[in-house]
């Protein structure tokens, strides 16, 4: 894969569109509730061979295939090859079942999210204090 390169990508790709000897990193879906201000989300953690650390990515679709995949920029060290062209990610088959689970949460969380009791309550304001 050339770096200068860019690679366009599918709405939903899967690893066989993955161009043939781009890298592709597998890994573990996380589960982040959220706090009072923002929303919960799931994050890729894929462990990166040339950084010896695992990076992480944010992975938006909670309905996403075991297959599918999406590229990234790489947040790799300035001497990894993957620096200046990025690459692939993926869900770990191996992960099967943590993969799910952290889904399952990602969905609980933004169910109760959009919950009409999540919904700010408006406050009244009196007259007295209307200019």
């Amino acid at each position: 894969m050339s770096e200068a390169t860019a690679i366009p990508v599918p709405s939903s790709p899967t690893r066989r569109r993955v161009p043939a000897g781009a890298p592709l990193l597998v890994g573990r879906l996380v589960f982040a509730p959220g706090r009072r201000c923002s929303p919960p989300t799931l994050t890729l953690h894929v462990w990166c061979p040339y950084c010896r650390r695992a990076h992480c990515h944010g992975w938006p679709d909670a309905e996403a295939r075991l297959t599918d995949v999406g590229h990234r920029a790489a947040h790799c060290d300035d001497a990894s090859p993957w620096r200046r062209g990025g690459y692939w990610i993926g869900l770990d088959p191996a992960a099967l079942g943590p993969n799910r689970k952290a889904r399952e949460e990602y969905r609980r969380a933004e169910r109760a999210d959009d919950s009409p009791a999540s919904e700010p309550i408006p406050v009244p304001m009196e007259d007295k204090y209307v200019g």
